[in-house]
């Protein structure tokens, strides 16, 4: 059946507005907002919706268009084409990304700000420098650092504020920040969003916070934070358009997009440090959201970030991160050591020399820092023998690649310095050798780098509620723990030199051989295991857990070390569309016309070999049903929930039901129609990675928060929304799509290294656990 003609004339319309040829000269709310000060004013402007009767008319058009899909769900290769010309992409994205893109631009049609950003900047590219999937705290010292390196503007928006220690962390970044403009006679402005149920929305949707207010929720007086011009706004849409966004902007220049909150919760979650253009997108977003006058206005609003940023330029580490960056490095050849232990290598190790060429290729990595990557997980992790990229459903259990020494190998990315990826754990012990093999040279480059007393090496003794990264003794927030000198950050010794890190893994090596610092394999899994437990225990949260790992029987999991940090490798501005919705005050489960759900939708649809979604909660009837759907077409759909998760306001009428039964219910349906399509569906319930069965949310312990999907190992979506009927339908919720099969491969491994999901929470075909998980 033809496609309605409709929508060949609003597709060529959409052409006609987004050509590349007439991008560069297409205005958006930013550019418009820089004369008028009035988001909101230039919105109505510049993006006017259309008449009530053709709004109607597209209502069901559209609709339609989206459940039957682009081109009756068959786009040819013009359709293709026209999309890829649509956006402002440095090169021309997978078909695949551009199937998803066409159905997410039918929905502007009818609203074009449904995404809740203009539509010139809904196709973009940008770069990923670094990702942590970890827990909270984690996430907040990121957080910390950036803000604590702005030099112009913050803009900070989240649905939680609440008080905490996350709370803590922001306000104490806030207040480092305004001590450190102190006698410069500069201000930075910073605007803070949230969603705090008020009774002024009913009059106003975003309501102004005065200082009075916003004291109550403890965020620092205007005397304690002199030298920002600090406005805070109050959004929520009356009755059930909740602001679920959570993101971070700064110097217009970085983005950060998490998924947590700022509250304390036991989850696992998920952040992105976003680069280049797409931050553009981002900052349209928090304008169109904002809507008030500003006031101040934004000083970078005629600075937009590059299109082809540094790789890795807007990564700032203080000395406190160096501390544990080291700490990890420390760590590396104990972890290895074990493992040959275990193995009895030992001998073998000692045999291993570093030959010329070695030597040679390490002291290249450390001469020409800037650009280079010490690590290529990709090329060494992800291809099978025939060179082939191992996908989501050959990976099974991540499984160790190589052979060094008989050994196993851990692949761990890190965190980049001066250019160079150096990760907090080692991949594998070839490349603990490269790094901590004796040479004189290499010493000699160390002392010409930093020096005996570099003030790399230099900390001061501050109050930080956060501990930065496993593996360290996490500190409750009211002990001091090294932080930056607010006073004394730069550029320049804000880094840790790769040098300083070379000559500390020396040192640990000469330690190790020389026969000291020996921990039996048992000793040092438990340790390993304790510190895990204590990084899990330290979110804020009362209800702490005991690790369930034994061992003896459970040693080899530990292998694939938990690894917060998550550097990729250098690559070039990837395609990325934003794939937002706005939000939905009137109840009701019809509102899928924007391009979240569009994408989502599209997604499930266009996926030839496989789906993985991790997400706290399933229950939206749309993705019930473009599961089920894909797994009667052959299509392996993978579901990682949170057992337990929210099942209180998950059971209210209308909202779906809880995780469990809409599990059983898929796999109930699948069954009774006796096609062997439910072994396609494969259900894994949260755990967390010190323990051996799933733990029910409602005990606070080890939740999961991440929202994430991938298709095909090729295109993976993520943000702020949740598969369940309240982000679907009502919420505002802020995503992103990328296309890149590298980083796509690297946030697989890093999700099954992260976890135990895979291997202890997996139910049968009714939905069930086996009943010692239970």
């Amino acid at each position: 059946m033809p496609r309605p003609a409709v929508l060949n004339d609003l597709r060529r319309e959409s052409v006609l507005r987004h050509e590349k040829a007439e991008i560069g000269d297409t205005e958006t709310i930013t550019t418009r907002t820089v004369h008028n000060n009035k988001p909101g004013k230039s919105a109505r402007q510049l993006y006017p919706k259309p008449n009530v009767l053709r709004r109607f008319f597209l209502r069901w058009t559209i609709r339609r268009g989206l459940k039957k899909g682009w081109g009756e769900g068959v786009p040819g290769a013009d359709d293709l084409e026209k999309a890829a010309n649509m956006g402002r992409f440095t090169s021309r994205p997978s078909d695949l990304f551009l199937k998803i893109y066409g159905d997410v631009l039918t929905t502007l049609d009818r609203n074009p700000l449904a995404g809740c950003v203009s539509p010139p900047l809904i196709g973009t590219s940008g770069t990923l420098p670094l990702t942590i999937l970890s827990t909270i705290p984690d996430i907040m010292h990121h957080y910390y650092e950036c803000i604590l390196a702005a030099e112009h503007e913050v803009i900070l928006v989240t649905n939680y504020w609440q008080q905490s220690n996350s709370q803590e962390t922001i306000c104490k970044a806030l207040q480092d920040l305004s001590k450190k403009l102190d006698g410069s006679g500069r201000k930075i402005v910073v605007k803070l969003m949230y969603d705090r149920g008020d009774i002024s929305q009913v009059l106003n949707f975003h309501a102004r916070v005065t200082e009075k207010k916003w004291v109550k929720l403890n965020i620092p007086k205007r005397s304690e934070i002199p030298n920002l011009e600090f406005e805070v706004i109050n959004y929520h849409r009356w009755f059930m358009g909740t602001l679920h966004a959570k993101f971070l902007i700064v110097d217009r220049k970085l983005a950060l997009l998490n998924s947590n909150n700022i509250q304390d919760r036991p989850n696992l979650e998920f952040m992105v440090h976003l680069e280049g253009a797409v931050v553009n997108s981002l900052y349209d977003t928090f304008l169109i959201t904002w809507h008030r006058t500003l006031n101040p206005s934004l000083p970078q609003m005629t600075y937009p970030a590059p299109s082809d940023p540094v790789f890795g330029e807007t990564l700032y580490f203080s000395k406190a991160s160096t501390e544990h960056v080291k700490e990890k490095f420390k760590e590396a050849a104990t972890r290895a050591r074990t493992r040959l232990n275990r193995d009895n290598t030992r001998a073998s190790m000692e045999a291993v020399h570093l030959d010329s060429q070695n030597q040679n290729q390490l002291l290249g990595r450390i001469k020409d820092m800037v650009g280079r990557s010490s690590l290529d997980v990709s090329r060494r992790m992800e291809r099978d023998e025939h060179g082939n990229p191992i996908t989501f459903e050959r990976h099974g259990q991540v499984e160790p690649h190589g052979q060094v020494l008989k050994g196993k190998t851990s692949v761990d990315s890190g965190i980049v310095t001066d250019g160079v990826r150096v990760a907090p754990h080692m991949d594998t012990l070839e490349e603990e050798r490269s790094v901590v093999g004796s040479s004189t040279e290499v010493m000699s480059d160390v002392t010409a780098i930093d020096g005996p007393s570099s003030p790399y090496m230099q900390t001061e003794k501050v109050t930080s509620p956060v501990s930065m990264s496993q593996g360290h003794e996490s500190l409750p927030a009211t002990q001091p723990s090294t932080v930056p000198n607010s006073a004394n950050v730069s550029r320049r010794n804000s880094r840790i030199g790769f040098a300083t890190l070379v000559q500390m893994v020396t040192e640990r090596r000469n330690k190790e051989l020389s026969g000291e610092d020996h921990p039996s394999p048992i000793e040092a899994f438990r340790a390993k295991l304790e510190n895990l437990a204590k990084h899990f225990n330290s979110t804020g949260v009362k209800s702490e857990c005991a690790p369930t790992l034994e061992s003896e029987v459970h040693a080899s999991i530990l292998d694939d070390d938990f690894t917060p940090y998550i550097a990729h490798e250098k690559h070039a501005p990837i395609p990325i569309a934003m794939v937002s919705r706005n939000p939905h005050g009137t109840p009701g489960h019809a509102d899928i016309r924007n391009p979240q759900d569009a994408a989502w939708m599209a997604a499930m649809r266009y996926a030839k070999r496989e789906i993985f979604i991790q997400t706290p909660t399933f229950n939206a009837k749309p993705a019930q049903r473009g599961v089920l759907e894909a797994c009667r077409r052959g299509i392996k759909c993978t579901l990682w929930l949170g057992l337990g998760f929210n099942d209180k306001s998950e059971s209210f009428p209308f909202q779906g039901g809880t995780n469990e039964q809409v599990v059983r219910k898929l796999y109930r349906k699948l069954n009774k129609e006796g096609n062997g399509h439910e072994k396609n569906l494969v259900v894994c319930w949260y755990t967390g990675k010190d323990q051996t069965k799933p733990l029910n949310a409602v005990h606070k312990q080890r939740n999961c928060h991440v929202k994430f999907m991938c298709v095909d190992n090729q295109v993976a979506i993520f943000g702020n929304g949740n598969m369940d009927t309240q982000s679907w339908f009502h919420s505002q919720e802020i995503n992103i799509m990328i296309d890149d099969e590298r980083i796509v491969q690297e946030w697989m491994v890093a999700f099954r290294k992260n976890q135990n999901t895979h291997l202890y929470g997996q139910t049968d075909t009714n939905g069930d656990l086996p009943p010692d998980k239970r």
